[in-house]
This record gives structure tokens, C-alpha cells and sequence, in this order.
């Protein structure tokens, strides 16, 4: 309280001090346009004609997404158990936090009551698709960093087009 002034310093250098002149009497800085990675706020404040020592405060920037990449599906060898999707990726800045996967039918009788997730689950490879009637699947696999960002990759997968339904008999492609 009482303050006379501030002077501030955004910076990439820890050691930094803001110079001896006011920069602003606003309580209130925001800044546009930081770029990724770690970065430094100085400040230092006039009261009574006397400048305070500076104070510094670290903090991090992180827009970029996980890097891409590429899912990879591996089919089971018995008819009729689900194939298994593998994922990874990488994250420079704040690092992979969780993933998120979605199944899509996409073949000729899709239609959006027959999307097998309707919404991401969170999930970790491999994730075994729930997959029970042959067909064409997109499964879409979302990585997200510890700072919000994410990043989608799909694969698409092919069931057998013919399964064994226990109590319903056989199913040969749409029959």
C-alpha cells in the first residue's frame, strides 16, 4: 500500500533487476506474445522516494503440443478377441500427462449411435478396442502435456468380417 510506483522487467535471465525509474502505477500487468519456456518477472517498487530491493518470480510457457505420432494396431490371433492399439509420444516442455482415445465406426453402415466411445476415455497403451461386429474402425488417440496442450493421431483398424456372436450365431459382414 502507498506505493509511489513500480518498475517491472520480463526477462530470460534469473538475475535480472529493473532499473530505477517508474514504469507504471498500475496494481495490474498482463503481457502477449511470451514465447515457450522459462521466463522471469522482476519488480521493484517506489514508496516514500526509496526503491525496494527486487523481487523475481519464475514461471514457465508451454503452447506447444506433444510431438505427432503414429498409433500402431496388432490383431489378436483368436477370431473375436479385440485388437490392441499401442501409443507414445513425447513432450519436450511439460511432458506427456495422460491420453484419451475415441472408436469410430467407419465403415458403410456407420451411423452415430453405432460409435463405440462416444466420448475420449482416458486410457494407456495398449488400449484393447471394444470392438465386437466386424467392420471398418478409426481409433483416435489424444495426448495431452501437463500444460493443457494436446495433440490427435488416428489409426484405422479392420475387424474380420466374420464373427462368432455367442446365443446369435455367425455374423458375415452385415447379416
Amino acid at each position: 500500500e502507498g506505493a509511489d510506483g513500480y518498475s517491472f522487467l520480463l526477462s530470460d535471465n534469473a538475475e535480472d533487476i529493473p532499473p530505477a525509474e517508474v514504469g507504471t502505477a498500475d496494481l495490474v500487468k498482463s503481457f502477449t506474445d511470451i514465447p515457450d519456456g522459462i521466463h522471469y518477472f522482476h519488480l521493484r517498487v517506489l514508496k516514500d522516494g526509496a526503491w525496494s530491493g527486487a523481487t523475481h518470480a519464475a514461471f514457465r510457457v508451454d503452447t506447444t503440443p506433444p510431438l505427432p505420432s503414429t498409433p500402431r494396431v496388432e490383431y489378436a490371433p483368436q477370431l473375436g478377441s479385440p485388437p490392441l492399439v499401442y501409443f507414445e509420444t513425447k513432450d519436450a516442455r511439460a511432458g506427456v500427462d495422460h491420453y484419451a482415445v475415441k472408436v469410430l465406426r467407419t465403415d458403410e453402415v456407420s451411423n452415430t449411435e453405432e460409435d463405440i466411445t462416444p466420448f475420449f476415455v482416458e486410457t494407456e497403451s495398449p488400449y484393447k478396442v471394444p470392438v465386437t461386429f466386424p467392420g471398418k474402425y478409426t481409433v483416435v488417440v489424444r495426448a495431452f502435456d501437463k500444460a493443457g496442450n494436446m495433440r490427435d493421431a488416428t489409426v484405422n483398424l479392420v475387424t474380420p468380417t466374420v464373427a462368432l456372436l455367442s446365443e446369435q450365431g455367425i455374423k458375415f459382414r452385415n447379416y
